[in-house]
């Protein structure tokens, strides 16, 4: 049996869509546009600083363990 991965992002405050987006492209935009009602949020960076911050960590640790399996294949 294979699992199936959720589909990243957050919920649409307004129609509760899902918003598809990854880390790496958070990090990237400033804004993001809802497919199911087009509400476009923005991303505060000043606020969001230190989630920000923990993301970019995590993002990073992601490459490094991509580029630790492309060693062992």
């Amino acid at each position: 049996m294979t699992a199936t991965a959720k589909p990243a992002g957050l919920p649409c405050p307004e129609c509760k869509t899902l918003i598809q987006i990854d880390l790496a492209a958070l990090l990237e935009r400033d804004e993001f546009t809802c497919p199911g009602c087009d509400l476009v949020m923005t991303l505060d960076r000043s606020q969001s600083a230190e989630a920000l911050a923990a993301a970019e960590k995590v993002v990073e640790a992601m490459r490094e363990l991509d580029q630790l399996k492309d060693r062992w294949k």
